[in-house]
């Protein structure tokens, strides 16, 4: 798993909020399970998504955080983003272990040596898009219009 956060300089006037994608119980490294209360994913969004966080979100924010996270769960290696109003998280698949290797020898065995710059700023400009999203003081982000 890669796991890429991007902090805010001065808390922001936003809510705590965050999804996970294709909830187990064994995702040790999520926060969203720490949320207070389950929300209803935003329409158009795969049901198998999680959402929690401890602020109802009105009808133009649900929209503008509905589709920041269509755009962002589109692409099935994303596993979590949460968003608070100091930071940013965002947690993507970075590679797959090799199944035979793990079965037979219990190894993880990877087939990258390291992760591609391109999936690191892929994942920074999806945080980036969320914190957009649900930053109360702009306007609808050009990056959701376009």
């Amino acid at each position: 798993w890669m796991i890429v956060t991007l902090g805010e300089i001065a808390k922001r006037p936003r809510p705590s909020f965050g999804a996970l994608a294709r909830p187990t119980g064994a995702e040790f490294y999520s926060h969203v399970g720490a949320l207070p209360e389950r929300m209803e994913p935003p329409a158009g969004l795969d049901g198998s998504i999680m959402v929690r966080g401890d602020a109802p979100f009105g009808a133009a924010q649900g929209e503008r955080v509905g589709a920041a996270l269509r755009r962002i769960f589109a692409d099935p290696g994303v596993k979590e983003i949460v968003i608070t109003p100091g930071r940013v998280r965002l947690v993507r698949q970075a590679s797959q272990g090799e199944r035979g290797a793990h079965l037979l020898l219990r190894q993880a065995r990877f087939a990258i040596d390291a992760i591609e710059v391109e999936m690191v700023l892929r994942a920074i400009d999806e945080a980036d898009l969320m914190r957009e999203a649900l930053d109360w003081t702009a306007s609808l982000p050009e990056k959701l219009s376009a």
